[in-house]
């Protein structure tokens, strides 16, 4: 037997703390694999949230795991050892065991998400209540990703007189023997075009100041059979005008590279946007913030059935809506999450494929943005 992956010890092992809590521990030793850490060097809380996030957990899940375990309100913890967390999980399996199929993926999906949902039910003599579900294949998931993004958009539209929003575009075909799972793995971390967008973003001279997304999505976000392919996104803000030029390097490698500059007083948000009061409340957005949106394929498919059916006051309300799932979207997006829900392993309970990762300080400001209006 061998393992699919082996994380070096160091001498600092000691000194570790390994959580009561075996979610909280199988996800910081993923997330500490996955970016090739030592035991007890430090990981970033944001790192673990991401991880969190494609194994299905809301970043309010782990925040209480945090907190049970009193590492609340800390910006990383070190790697923990793994011991025998994933056990299971890097099993080798017995060569006659037979992979899923993608119809077993979905039904699997289907089966986890009805889980989820049970688990935010209680039961009254006057009925049965459903709270909101918590997951990252649901609405609410995805619109607090949204709301997030655009709150970035509005801090550097209100720090800075003029920015540069970019978008990269990543695209590379699915080969016959590659799953779809497997094909929307190999954008992150392997595709050589990130180490390139590293040294573009440097080449600015903004790299401590930038923020941004970057996200995985259905090839074509439209109502279609299934989505055979993915395709990924980049989304950056820079706090200035920057030369196109300095993204030449990637242009080169054949990305898509749109740029656009703004000045911070003359951004509005187009009569188009969904909630524009609110978007006037809060604050305008450029086009970028609407791109990560168009581009969360749950929020996504919602808001645009939302749109084009007539739906009464009751059915129209965040309430309803925070109870909503991928298995309530359009089959082109329940199919695409149940790949990336399932992962490589067929499981959703296991290692999904990770589909959001923020970009320089967006955790950070996103953050004290949202602390600043709860406040």
């Amino acid at each position: 037997m061998s393992t699919v992956s082996t994380q070096r010890q160091t001498a600092g092992v000691q000194t570790a703390q390994t959580p009561d809590d075996e979610r909280l521990h199988r996800l910081a030793v993923e997330a500490g694999k996955y970016l090739g850490l030592n035991v007890s060097e430090p990981l970033q809380i944001a790192e673990l949230f991401a991880q969190g996030d494609a194994n299905g957990y809301d970043e309010s899940d782990i925040r209480d795991w945090l907190g049970a375990e009193e590492l609340d309100g800390r910006s990383e913890i070190p790697v923990p050892p793994q011991g025998d967390v994933l056990g299971e999980l890097w099993r080798v399996e017995d060569s006659a065991t037979v992979a899923p199929t993608p119809s077993d993926k979905i039904e699997r999906f289907r089966e986890w998400c009805k889980d989820k949902r049970d688990m935010r039910r209680e039961e009254y003599d006057d009925g049965i209540h459903q709270h909101p579900v918590e997951h990252a294949y649901t609405y609410k998931s995805e619109r607090q990703k949204s709301v997030r993004a655009k709150d970035v958009e509005r801090y550097f539209l209100d720090a800075y007189p003029t920015l540069t929003t970019v978008l990269l575009t990543y695209t590379r075909p699915r080969s016959e023997d590659e799953s779809i799972a497997e094909h929307a793995d190999k954008f992150y971390p392997e595709y050589p075009n990130q180490t390139k967008r590293r040294e573009c973003i440097k080449a600015t001279g903004y790299w401590e100041e930038f923020a941004g997304v970057s996200l995985l999505a259905p090839k074509d976000v439209a109502p279609k059979p299934c989505a055979e392919t993915t395709h990924a996104h980049d989304m950056i803000v820079i706090p200035t005008f920057i030369s196109s030029e300095c993204f030449d390097p990637l242009r080169e490698e054949g990305v898509d590279v749109s740029i656009r500059y703004h000045r911070s007083d003359k951004v509005e948000a187009p009569s188009s946007v969904n909630r524009l009061d609110l978007e006037q409340e809060r604050g305008a957005t450029t086009a970028l913030a609407q791109e990560v949106g168009a581009n969360l394929p749950v929020l996504s498919a919602i808001e645009t059935f939302r749109d084009t059916v007539e739906m009464d006051a009751s059915t129209n309300s965040a309430r309803y809506e925070a109870k909503l799932d991928a298995t309530h979207c359009p089959k082109y997006v329940e199919r695409w999450c149940a790949h990336m829900s399932c992962g490589k392993d067929g499981e959703p309970d296991s290692n999904g494929i990770r589909r959001w990762r923020p970009l320089g300080r967006f955790s950070e400001i996103a953050d004290s943005m949202k602390e600043e209006r709860d406040y």
